[in-house]
């Protein structure tokens, strides 16, 4: 239920019903719409997944992390390289920049959906993207990436459109044009075999029958021809029939030529100058008479000829001549096609037999373009090899968020939990508006994420320990749609967060206490942090960014907790400069002004504010508020201790305090 919950939204009834009812029509009337004439229902390959090992995220993690977004999925248009200066950009775009081929983009897409807990898994990857990234291995990843490019997807549909009278030498090139490369690809994974796991396995997916396929493709289907003549045509000396018809077909010309010399001859009278034999679809082959001296009537009977029809004066008849052909030669084009159809209806059977190997192979070539992409990444981006272990542990010296750097000048931060021991695994995050405090937690999330899909990740140093759960509490936006306003949505997600996690789970939670009154959010902060401070060992990582200031007095005291928080200075001219550097320590200053500042708030707005503020702070209201704040007390004292209320005098009061002078 958890993993299914992370994939569909069993509140939208709607899409359930609808899911629920296409499940059953399929069940019904699969012998109706199944491939397989017989009705059974046929698959070349199965794939599973382990729930065990996967690190669970739901969707709204995906969303705030911004992992994936619904445009990136590979059905839809892939995006140009400038896309990672875009804003919004995701983890998806960044990568998929360096995928080759559409099944490595799919590969991708599946990788980034199923994170893994399997060190062996992670390893092998780590390893595969150490090897590509030897500067002694270029030429293998060169050599790869090229042969990548022209491996396309093998479906059901694609192998449909390479059979019947309407099949395609276009699709024929991309399955002949995919097998070739597959079979490079194994060759040179061959030489290295002994140095990568990934290697040994592509090296053993390419088969001796698999070579027979190609080779079948190459004998039979003439490339060259087919583009030419822009449809599929088979080799001669394929078949002896289809050679003898295809002789009839290119001497056709000539023998038409003397047959209708034949019939003018022997049948026409003296007045036809000209005609031609020709062949018409659905009548077969007429006698055109189209010359004439002197001009006959419309419908002149001539005999031993049989009068079909007249158009712009030229007369079309069924000569004894035009009957023979209709007998020995017929409709050659259609007797071509049907055979070269029976052809490669045979070549298409037998390589459905070994489709499971080759969509196997096509996987594991898919698998390859993924880890290229990441070491191309890791490359250009400088990302280090990460330390994933089953200690429960974060230390990530300088690390970077990934999609930030590529926009902006970037400055790294470390990333401390567990250290080993247990201890200081909540950190809270205390820090003036955009010091940097809700960039900083989305990049411990991607980089945890990212070691556990098999990629480097940014940083100077990295060593993580293996997460079972990433959960978030990060968003903001208010929807009609789950009826809930931005705080609800917040809560619903921290409660996922207390129920969920585990003690290698990592939590995210930026501002629990932002959209409601700060004795109330501090509150529920300080409530949140207690529970986990109070599950002991079994705490997961925290991180959790707030600006109730007072939270430390009602916190636990206890070495999980640490308070951290982002350098800033304050100029001469009062102006505010964000270091963005993590440090030890706590804050109580927000600069809401100075940030208001920052985003060009009218100066009289923020000088105003900053009046009120300053009264606030020591303890004096402005005027007028304190003027009415007096009148109202008055107000509630008369009517506390009179018997027998005034009324004019008290609606007198009232007005003082609604309109003071």
């Amino acid at each position: 239920m958890t993993f299914l919950n992370s994939v569909l939204n069993f509140k939208c009834y709607a899409m359930i019903h609808a899911l629920g009812s296409l499940l059953l029509f399929v069940d019904k009337h699969w012998s109706n719409i199944a491939l397989d004439p017989s009705g059974k229902p046929s698959f070349v390959s199965l794939n599973y997944i382990t729930l065990h090992d996967l690190v669970m995220l739901d969707e709204d993690t995906y969303r705030t992390l911004n992992i994936v977004q619904a445009k990136d999925h590979p059905s839809l248009f892939k995006f140009g390289k400038t896309v990672t200066r875009a804003k919004g950009v995701s983890l998806f775009a960044l990568l998929n920049r360096y995928c080759h081929s559409r099944p490595g983009v799919q590969f991708l897409w599946k990788t980034l959906h199923h994170p893994t807990q399997n060190l062996t898994l992670l390893e092998n990857r780590f390893n595969a993207i150490e090897f590509f990234l030897d500067p002694n291995n270029q030429g293998v990843v060169e050599n790869l990436s090229s042969c990548l490019r022209h491996v396309y997807r093998l479906t059901n549909t694609v192998l449909a459109c390479c059979s019947g009278p309407q099949a395609k030498a276009s699709n024929w090139y991309n399955v002949h044009k995919t097998l070739s490369r597959l079979i490079c690809i194994a060759d040179i994974c061959e030489e290295h075999a002994e140095r990568l796991e990934l290697f040994n396995r592509i090296a053993e997916s390419v088969t001796t029958e698999m070579l027979y396929v190609k080779y079948f493709i190459e004998y039979i289907v003439d490339f060259g021809e087919s583009r030419r003549e822009r449809k599929l045509v088979v080799k001669p000396n394929v078949d002896p029939l289809l050679d003898e018809l295809d002789h009839v077909r290119r001497t056709l010309p000539e023998l038409l030529t003397r047959m209708g010399e034949k019939d003018m001859r022997e049948h026409l009278p003296p007045s036809v100058t000209g005609c031609n034999m020709l062949y018409l679809p659905n009548i077969g082959y007429v006698l055109a008479i189209n010359k004439w001296n002197p001009t006959p009537p419309e419908d002149v009977a001539i005999p031993n000829l049989e009068f079909k029809f007249s158009i712009n004066q030229v007369h079309y008849y069924k000569s004894s001549s035009a009957k023979e052909l209709d007998e020995t030669v017929g409709d050659i084009i259609l007797k071509i096609a049907v055979r070269q159809n029976h052809i490669m209806q045979k070549l298409i059977r037998y390589m459905r037999k070994h489709t499971g190997k080759m969509l196997h192979a096509i996987q594991l070539c898919a698998e390859l373009d993924t880890l290229l992409a990441f070491s191309k990444v890791a490359r250009d981006y400088n990302y280090i090899r990460p330390n994933v272990t089953e200690s429960k542990i974060l230390d990530v010296v300088e690390g970077r968020h990934p999609l930030m750097e590529c926009a902006t000048t970037f400055v790294p931060n470390d990333i401390s939990s567990g250290n080993g021991n247990g201890n200081s695994l909540i950190k809270v995050l205390m820090g003036p508006n955009s010091c940097g405090k809700s960039v900083y937690l989305k990049q411990i999330g991607l980089i945890v994420f990212m070691a556990h899909i098999g990629s480097y990740v940014p940083a100077r140093s990295a060593t993580i320990g293996r997460v079972s759960r990433i959960l978030t509490q990060m968003s903001n936006t208010e929807s009609i749609g789950l009826n809930a306003s931005s705080f609800l949505q917040n809560l619903r997600q921290i409660n996922v967060a207390l129920r969920a996690s585990t003690a290698h789970s990592i939590v995210i939670t930026d501002e629990l206490d932002r959209g409601t009154s700060e004795g109330s959010g501090f509150s529920l902060v300080a409530a949140v942090l207690n529970t986990f401070v109070e599950k002991g060992a079994d705490c997961p990582h925290v991180f959790a960014a707030t600006h109730a200031y007072a939270v430390h007095l009602f916190l636990h005291r206890s070495p999980l907790i640490e308070f951290q928080t982002f350098e800033y200075t304050i100029n001469e001219d009062e102006s505010v400069a964000f270091l963005y550097r993590l440090t030890t320590g706590s804050t109580r200053r927000s600069l809401a002004h100075h940030v208001a500042k920052i985003a060009e708030f009218d100066q009289d707005i923020v000088k105003r504010a900053l009046e009120v503020y300053e009264k606030i702070k020591q303890g004096d209201l402005p005027s007028n508020g304190l003027r009415r704040f007096d009148t109202l007390k008055r107000i509630f004292d008369r009517v506390k201790t009179s018997q027998q209320l005034d009324f004019q005098g008290l609606k007198s009061l009232v007005r003082q305090a609604i309109l003071p002078k």
